[in-house]
């Protein structure tokens, strides 16, 4: 009985198929992506902003020029620096608690703001 459900297994992987998968339109809007975690740890915290390309392309854009604002508890405002090209470190030394809240905004000079 065992053996007959291992060839009807077989059977079915062999006599599987796929359909390969055509893109429509690939169209040039970019998309933010944000990477960071605040640790808790006390030291500068570092935040990556990237742009993901189009979906024909295998690599993402550092996303540079923002304006990196982290708010801690609603009272607390770190600021952060760009250090290489979509790379934002805090300028001020900081770490997170259990209980801690935070409010990340991201301004462009372009008007684009995201929070």
């Amino acid at each position: 009985m065992k053996s007959s459900y291992s060839h009807i297994g077989v059977l079915v992987v062999l006599f599987s198929c796929s359909y390969p998968f055509a893109l429509e339109s690939i169209d040039d809007n970019k998309v933010l992506i944000v990477n960071g975690i605040i640790t808790g740890d006390l030291g500068n915290q570092q935040i990556e902003l990237s742009l993901a390309a189009s979906l024909d392309t295998l690599f993402i854009i550092p996303s540079s020029d923002a304006e990196v604002i982290v708010t801690k508890n609603f009272t607390e405002t770190y600021v952060f620096q760009e250090t290489t090209p979509g790379i934002y470190k805090s300028i001020d030394p900081f770490k997170g608690e259990v209980g801690d809240q935070f409010e990340l905004a991201i301004n462009y000079p372009s008007g684009e703001s995201y929070k």
